[in-house]
């Protein structure tokens, strides 16, 4: 068995595409060839007697085709799943959002109705097709790459949670009074994400470049945040390690200085990160780094025992802002 052609319906709608997809990225296996097949559209009334036999074609997505769920005996299951179940992707969790968001529209229609704003329906991927198809109109080959390579992105997406969930199991938790942050070490795109679904006030992200990115939300406890102090903080340690002194003024400054960005919102601190790659990492480590954020807004913890040098000049910035 060789597959040649993956045959749906014309003007494919987002289950006859994730279907597609699916045998494209995770089926070659199991039918080889697949992944390069070329694809066939036929009318979507059309019946298509397919045997129970796959040989050299697979018809997904149209009635009597090997992977569907139309036809007089309705299945709770769009093609899509079908496809995942006969591939065994159970396993692979980053799919899963996707396979069952795909079957709740097919089947129900109720991802759609049920989204309150008419302007986040429009940038939904289901709306999208229908925009592709008017504007490719009979060519649905480029319409179905164009899709699947959303899907592509979406599945990366998905991945870089998953992958930011498992990191956060090893997170480091400082918490007192109001406060609590919280530090990950991940390179996990949506780490900070993940931080902020803990219920931190304080997300701190250390990636293996050695880059950080401290963000922190309002809340019920902290309305309106503001990392000064924490930025200050960081800023006067990282000037006692390095040997490079300013006075206390600059150090609250916003902009770049020592290698710490202070965002105007003052809610945001990096250190290096994806759009400043070529910046020197911090000396501290994250452990450190969540300690002195914590420190910064008047939480009781420890001082890192190799920064006690650095705690003096502290308390005197303290004392002076008195």
């Amino acid at each position: 068995m060789h597959i040649k052609t993956i045959v749906t319906h014309e003007y494919p709608d987002l289950d006859a595409i994730m279907s597609i997809w699916l045998l494209r990225r995770y089926g070659n296996d199991l039918f080889p060839g697949v992944a390069t097949a070329k694809l066939e559209f036929l009318p979507a009334q059309r019946f298509y007697g397919k045997g129970d036999e796959i040989t050299d074609t697979i018809v997904v997505d149209i009635e009597g085709g090997h992977f569907d769920h139309h036809g007089p005996e309705k299945s709770t299951k769009c093609s899509a799943m079908l496809i995942a179940e006969y591939l065994s992707l159970g396993k692979k969790t980053s799919l899963a959002k996707m396979i069952r968001y795909v079957n709740l529209v097919d089947t129900t229609g109720k991802a759609s109705s049920t989204i309150p704003d008419p302007l986040l329906l429009l940038f939904s991927i289901g709306e999208m097709i229908k925009g592709w198809h008017s504007l490719n109109g009979s060519d649905f080959v480029r319409t179905v790459n164009l899709v699947c390579q959303c899907l592509d992105a979406i599945n990366e997406t998905e991945r870089l949670w998953l992958s930011a969930k498992s990191d956060s199991e090893n997170a480091i938790v400082v918490q007192g009074g109001s406060i609590k942050v919280i530090g990950l070490s991940s390179d996990s795109t949506s780490a900070m994400k993940v931080g902020r679904s803990l219920y931190a006030d304080v997300v701190v992200v250390k990636d293996s470049n050695g880059h950080v990115g401290i963000t922190a939300t309002s809340g019920i406890k902290w309305k309106e945040p503001d990392l000064t102090p924490t930025i200050r903080m960081l800023r006067l340690v990282e000037s006692s390690l390095s040997s490079n002194h300013y006075s206390i003024d600059q150090l609250s400054e916003v902009g770049d200085l020592l290698g710490w960005f202070f965002h105007s919102s003052r809610v945001i601190i990096s250190c290096g990160g994806p759009k400043a790659r070529n910046r020197q990492p911090t000396l501290m480590t994250l452990s450190e780094i969540c300690s002195l954020v914590a420190i910064s807004l008047n939480v009781q913890t420890p001082w890192p025992e190799r920064l006690l040098k650095e705690k003096r000049s502290w308390e005197q910035i303290v004392t002076l802002a008195r």
